[in-house]
């Protein structure tokens, strides 16, 4: 007989909130039970506390298929966390809420994956329980019916399961409307190491993006892919920069392609045999990090997949770890050290050492000054290098056939980073700005009246202008001799990303060297570099 498996809570100080996947061995006819826990003794359960065991003797989650069908009478955040709850524990990790599909992470591998499973659902069956195949059938349907495009939005907090579902509806419309899931495959394992950090608790980890990823699905006539255009936005590059931690923050992992990057056994050509590196972090046990080489392989063949220069790649990534290796001191101008550091990061990025180091101390006279200048062409450079690589594999997948002028978009938005991860660009601003427009359309489709719908794309283009604000449109070489801007460079920079978040319904002030945005769904603190808080003085 199969077991029958089922979740209680466990008693910690007398509160009941660690749950744990027990057997159940028995019930009593007075209503109470005997369970197994995975990794402890026996336990019996009276009839009084059988009703927390999940889920429910004999329900199975009906009430949370979709939550709008549950009565409003008596409604609040426990009851409907107990149907999300319950839902869960069926082994069901979906729940609809009308067009919204909500997924708890089971963080385990579920059997409710694969071919099989993308063919019952194509069929738009709707007995069948909540799936993010579901959400992915009716987009797909609706383009096809109604020849609108349509957009698979995907949010959440941090370790919520956004990437997964990201390939899980890859894995629907390829199969749906393509040859197969592969190439869209590939396309992800090409970027993601590029937008994506290591995070980890206890023994488990999992990658988090750092960035808005999108994919732009045009379909032809035949309701088949023919042109896949992906794009990375918002990207966190101020992470580059604290891999370390600052005052007394916990260490933080930099982008995985730095990692994937050094590990390569072609960039000791550039590397040496050197094992720690500033951009690395002191905490991340290097040898350690992709210890069998898949991640790394599995990265680089997707990379050549897509028509990618690899070799180009590693060597600019290499280059980038080795200016993370460079500082300054002494003033009029600053000097900057070692001298065998200089050396190895010119050679990287194929300029002289002079040529490096004159574009670095430009038209500054003080170390801290010239360390800034390093900083932000640390970040435009690692911006321009993910920007090349997506134009390399947008070029590959242009697609012979015409596309009918409508696609399904996948786009996931990363969570806002918390304080002790507040990145030194305006990139959790951006996002903040992006996330609330999000929010204010969901709410406006489900709750208001359909002439009140609000224009999403305006609010979209005011967060791009946001970046487009504050990066620059210079070459590579251009970009480490400029890299800092001028005073007017940096107070138009300033005034027109102000200037964006009031048009999206914010308040802007300067306090000090902190920036401080109001009007939204929350108030924002932001401090600003040194050059960017003296402009902004002057504005």
């Amino acid at each position: 007989m199969a077991a029958n498996w089922v979740w209680y809570p466990a008693a910690d100080d007398g509160v009941k909130e660690n749950w744990l996947l027990c057997q159940l061995l028995a019930r009593t006819p007075a209503g109470g039970a005997t369970l197994k826990p995975l990794k402890s003794a026996q336990i019996t359960i009276s009839p009084e506390d059988a009703k927390f065991i999940r889920p429910r003797h004999g329900d199975h989650g009906d009430e949370a298929q979709n939550l709008v069908s549950i009565s409003c009478d008596g409604l609040g955040p426990d009851e409907v966390e107990d149907a999300i709850r319950n839902q869960f524990c069926n082994q069901l990790p979906y729940t609809n809420i009308d067009d919204i599909t909500l997924c708890v992470n089971p963080h385990r591998e579920l059997s409710i994956y694969g071919e099989q499973w993308i063919d019952k659902y194509s069929e738009l069956d709707p007995s069948l329980p909540p799936h993010i195949y579901n959400a992915a059938a009716k987009a797909y349907s609706r383009i096809m019916r109604e020849k609108q495009s349509q957009l698979l939005f995907l949010m959440g907090e941090t370790c919520s399961g956004k990437s997964r579902a990201f390939e899980h509806i890859l894995e629907f419309l390829g199969q749906t409307a393509g040859d197969g899931d592969e190439e869209l495959k590939q396309i992800l394992k090409a970027l993601h190491p590029f937008v994506s950090v290591k995070h980890s608790c206890g023994k488990s980890f999992w990658m988090s993006t750092r960035a808005m990823m999108e994919l732009d699905l045009g379909l032809g006539p035949d309701g088949f892919v023919c042109r896949t255009t992906a794009a990375v936005r918002l990207l966190e590059t101020g992470r580059l920069l604290r891999p370390k931690g600052s005052d007394g923050d916990e260490a933080q992992c930099n982008f995985d392609a730095l990692y994937l990057a050094a590990k390569d056994e072609s960039s000791k050509e550039w590397l040496g045999e050197a094992l720690e590196f500033r951009l690395l972090g002191d905490d991340v046990e290097f040898e350690e990090y992709d210890d069998e080489g898949t991640a790394r392989e599995a990265w680089i063949e997707a990379m050549e997949a897509m028509e990618v220069d690899t070799s180009q790649v590693l060597r600019v990534l290499c280059g980038l770890i080795l200016l993370g290796e460079l500082s300054f001191a002494g003033e009029a101008p600053p000097r900057c050290e070692p001298d065998e550091a200089i050396a190895a990061a010119a050679k990287a990025l194929g300029v002289s050492s002079g040529q490096l180091v004159g574009a670095l101390t430009a038209g500054v006279r003080r170390a801290e000054d010239a360390t800034e200048q390093l900083n932000n062409a640390l970040e435009d450079l690692y911006r321009r290098l993910v920007a090349w690589v997506i134009k390399a594999v947008n070029d590959k997948n242009i697609g012979d056939s015409q596309s009918m002028g409508h696609s399904i978009i996948v786009a996931e938005v990363p969570s806002v980073p918390g304080e002790a991860e507040l990145p030194r660009g305006f990139d959790r601003m951006a996002l903040q700005v992006l996330n609330e427009a999000t929010f204010a359309n969901i709410l406006n489709v489900h709750g208001g009246e359909p002439g009140q719908l609000e224009d999403f794309s305006e609010k979209k283009a005011l967060a791009d202008s946001v970046l487009e604000a504050i990066t620059g449109q210079k070459g590579f070489k251009s970009t480490l001799q400029a890299a800092a801007g001028t005073p007017p460079q940096v107070v138009g920079n300033l005034k027109e990303w102000a200037k964006a978040v009031q048009a999206a319904g914010g308040a802007v002030s300067l306090l000090a060297d902190e920036l401080e945005v109001s009007g939204g769904s929350s108030q924002l603190r932001h401090r600003l570099d040194s050059r960017f808080a003296a402009g902004a003085a002057g504005a």
